[in-house]
């Protein structure tokens, strides 16, 4: 794969979990670009995949936690150009489920379900065990699914 498609790849992937982590375009795609900056060199080009996928969530972990160091971030919804954000989209129940969840359950669930990182993966980078890290998505999913049913009944 040419460096050019890693680049693209890597910040495709890092923008979208990084919207639906900070609900912002403009914080999501620095974040991104800074992901994409720093991770790609000719060590990263060599790495097997599964190392590529550690590398990136290290990195990508790093990224978020001084975003979140930052600022409190309470975003606008924009459509980004680099993927495609359903103009018929609700963020609704996604804001609140940011709100009211435990911020690791919450993190956990984007890096799984929106990042698409494994769970073995995400583990290893948070420095927890893969049952804590079950634990956290289970109760993530959970909270999510209670709001939808919430939201869907009233």
């Amino acid at each position: 794969m040419t460096e050019f498609l890693v680049r693209k790849s890597i910040f495709e992937r890092s923008s979208k979990l990084f919207f639906f982590c900070f609900l912002n375009e403009s914080w999501s795609l620095q974040a991104a670009r800074d992901i994409t900056i720093d991770i790609v060199d000719p060590n990263f080009m060599s790495l097997k995949t599964e190392e590529s996928e550690y590398a990136q969530l290290k990195k990508i972990n790093k990224v978020y936690i001084n975003q979140l160091k930052k600022k409190n971030h309470q975003g606008t919804t924009p459509v980004l150009g680099h993927f495609e954000v359903p103009k018929t989209l609700d963020l609704g129940a996604w804001r609140e489920f940011r709100r009211s969840s435990n911020s690791d359950e919450f993190y956990v669930t984007c890096l799984f379900y929106i990042g698409g990182f494994s769970l073995e993966t995400i583990a290893e980078v948070l420095r927890i065990t893969p049952g804590t890290a079950k634990l956290r998505l289970s109760r993530g999913v959970k909270k999510l699914g209670s709001i939808l049913l919430k939201e869907y009944l009233y």
